[in-house]
């Protein structure tokens, strides 16, 4: 059985057969404990930490990879983040990481809405 990092790799190679991979941009902290408590009927301590929760979502949703923030996401206050050192956590897990690096892009991001940016985009 493949991990989440061979899967993806196997994608970005290109393979022939390559299944889909499948991930997550971010999590927001309120869907990751309603989405556990669901499925662990209510069992999700408040203690746990947030490179916890994004594991614990990725087993349930069965993901191959997740996107983590280099930068601060001011507003965002909602969404999980992780500490650069639990890295070998996510990574031990066989889940595939891509680490966005703050630019224009994500400051953009911070200042409105995805839909409002694109739309400003476009004219």
């Amino acid at each position: 059985m493949m991990t989440g990092i061979e899967r993806v790799v196997s994608v970005i190679r290109r393979e022939p057969g390559a299944p889909v991979a499948k991930g997550e941009l971010t999590f927001d902290r309120g869907f990751a404990r309603d989405l556990l408590n669901w499925r662990a009927k209510g069992t999700v301590a408040d203690g746990v930490s947030d490179t916890d929760l994004i594991i614990a979502c990725c087993r349930t949703l069965n993901l191959d990879l997740i996107c983590i923030q280099s930068g601060e996401m001011t507003g965002k206050e909602d969404l999980l983040s992780i500490n650069p050192t639990d890295l070998g956590s996510l990574i031990n897990e066989g889940l595939f990481v891509f680490w966005v690096v703050d630019g224009a892009f994500q400051r953009a991001m911070t200042k409105q809405r995805m839909m409002a940016l694109l739309k400003f985009w476009a004219g």
